[in-house]
C-alpha cells in the first residue's frame, strides 16, 4: 500500500495575530418572541430574514464584554430576538504587546460570535419549534461577519474612579 504525500501550501500570515481569550461568562440575556395573529398576503410571501448584531465593552480589569444577538423573522410571521452576553479575559502574559482595544476588537468580532452562535441557534430552533413553525438557522461562519476595525467600544473605569456605576450594555 503506497501512501501519497500531500503538499500543503503554507497559508500567508495574517496581519492580526490569533487571539487567545478565556471565556469567563456566557448567559442568555434577552429573548423576545412575537407572533402576528393576522398576516396579509404580502407577509406570507416574504422570505425569512435573519440579522446578526453585537455590541462590545472594554473593562478596566483586562476583560471584554460582548453581547451577540440575532433577530429572525420567519415566513409564518414569527419575530424572534435572542441575545447572549459573553465576557472574556486575557490571562497574564498572553499577548501583552497587543493593546487592550485591539485585543477587544478581535475578541468581539472573531471569538464571541463563534462561541455564542450555537446557543443562539438552539434557542431560536427551540422557540420556533414549540410554535409549530420550526426555523433552523443554517450553520454560518459568524466569525467572518463582523469587521473588527469598524467596532466601537464603551470603556468602563474601575468602580472607585467615578461615583456613578458603569453604563450597562447596549443592544
Amino acid at each position: 500500500m503506497a501512501l501519497a504525500k500531500v503538499r500543503r501550501e503554507k497559508k500567508p500570515d495574517s496581519a492580526v495575530p490569533p487571539v487567545a481569550a478565556k471565556l469567563v461568562d456566557l448567559y442568555l440575556y434577552r429573548v423576545r418572541y412575537t407572533e402576528r395573529r393576522t398576516q396579509s398576503d404580502e407577509d406570507e410571501e416574504m422570505a425569512a430574514n435573519t440579522t446578526f448584531f453585537l455590541s462590545a465593552r472594554l473593562f478596566a480589569d483586562r476583560t471584554v464584554g460582548v453581547e451577540v444577538g440575532t433577530k429572525v423573522k420567519t415566513r409564518a410571521g414569527l419575530l424572534v430576538e435572542v441575545i447572549y452576553r459573553t465576557r472574556f479575559e486575557r490571562g497574564p502574559g498572553v499577548q501583552e504587546d497587543m493593546p487592550q482595544e485591539a485585543f477587544g476588537r478581535q475578541v468581539a468580532a472573531r471569538v464571541a460570535p463563534v462561541v455564542a452562535f450555537p446557543f443562539i441557534r438552539e434557542t431560536i430552533a427551540s422557540l420556533t419549534g414549540k410554535s409549530g413553525d420550526t426555523f433552523m438557522m443554517p450553520v454560518v461562519n459568524v466569525g467572518a461577519i463582523f469587521d473588527p476595525d469598524s467596532l466601537t467600544f464603551v470603556v468602563t473605569r474601575p468602580k472607585g474612579a467615578r461615583d456613578e456605576p458603569p453604563p450597562a450594555f447596549t443592544a
